[in-house]
């Protein structure tokens, strides 16, 4: 399944500094619970946002969106595991 622009607002995020000293999220609090971040496949800049493309804990991959002004964060995409 794949979501563009799913809209989910006001994610809770906690992020940590890469080895290049860079900030990205680590975990996030969606759906009731909380899902730790285990691959960064991707990241880039948009005007006013910072988008990062991430793998959780449960295999869905994610873009999760980073408002820079009102320091929020959202779901902007979401294609979650195969179905068994």
């Amino acid at each position: 399944m794949v979501a563009a622009g799913c809209g989910v607002d006001d994610l809770q995020v906690e992020c940590e500094v890469d080895a290049a000293g860079r900030s990205a999220p680590r975990r996030f609090g969606w759906r009731g619970a909380w899902r730790e971040v285990v691959e960064v496949i991707d990241r880039w800049p948009g005007e006013g946002h910072r988008y990062f493309r991430v793998r959780d804990d449960m295999g869905a991959v994610l873009v999760l969106r980073h408002d820079l002004e009102r320091d929020a964060w959202q779901l902007h995409a979401f294609e979650g595991p195969p179905e068994p």
